[in-house]
């Protein structure tokens, strides 16, 4: 099995979901594309990992059970050393005893070939049981696949998502950032303005025609300073004419 390869379900299901957000939520520039998303996590996600190393172990069931069909060849070799010594009692010119022996080598080599013909099914059975379960082990690895990279897009939608939602979030504090300037602005072109009128002597309720009752100050002083000698007069301010 190729592991480079995405199962075809998975591959259809995960594209038209990327294309779809993609074209609605286009990528951000400088950001990280969906495509290098999809190839960092089917490289490096342990979980893939295992399981493709999982299916290579399964893999390894067929040519061991093909074997059964294959000749079986086996080879020994024997080597044997034997020193044969002894003496020999004669007479020979004196009639002293002369040593004699010998030494025996014995080399032998041997190789037996044998060829299964018919082993009741069992190599037939093998094989197909092996097979079974390298396509099982197949579709499970596309289970995963399929599983590990929606969850990919899944997160990498929620980046893309947060990222807009912080977007958002700035466009409006620079909204209400802006709001309060004016609002100083507004306040600080008050504050001076009335600073002006003061420092000309213009801050006063006549200047400003405003909608108040107006008093002399004199003719009130003089009225509440009669009353306290018992001279008559109106504690009470009356409003100039």
């Amino acid at each position: 099995m190729n592991d480079t390869t995405i199962g075809p379900v998975g591959r259809s299901i995960l594209a038209g979901l990327a294309l779809a957000f993609i074209a609605a939520h286009p990528v951000p520039a400088g950001a990280e594309t969906i495509n290098d998303a999809f190839a960092l996590t089917y490289l490096n996600n342990p979980a893939l990992l295992a399981q493709r190393a999982q299916l290579r172990a399964i893999d390894e069931g067929v040519p061991q059970a093909l074997s059964g069909w294959r000749p079986t060849v086996t080879a020994s070799g024997k080597v044997a050393y034997e020193d044969v010594g002894s003496v020999t009692t004669g007479f020979s010119g004196g009639g002293v005893a002369m040593p004699s022996g010998g030494e025996n080598i014995e080399r032998s080599v041997s190789i037996n070939v044998s060829q299964p013909l018919f082993r009741g099914f069992r190599t037939v059975a093998g094989t197909q049981q092996a097979d079974n379960l390298v396509r099982a082990g197949r579709a499970e690895l596309v289970a995963v696949e399929q599983q590990v990279l929606l969850a990919a897009v899944t997160a990498y939608m929620n980046v893309l998502r947060d990222q807009a939602v912080l977007d958002v979030l700035d466009a409006e504090q620079e909204y209400l950032d802006a709001r309060v300037n004016l609002v100083d602005a507004r306040r600080n072109e008050v504050v001076a303005s009335y600073a002006l009128l003061s420092t000309l002597g213009n801050l006063t309720a006549l200047v400003l025609q405003l909608d108040v009752p107006l008093y002399d100050p004199t003719a009130h002083f003089d009225d509440v300073r009669g009353t306290f000698w018992g001279l008559g007069g109106d504690p009470e301010p009356i409003p100039v004419e």
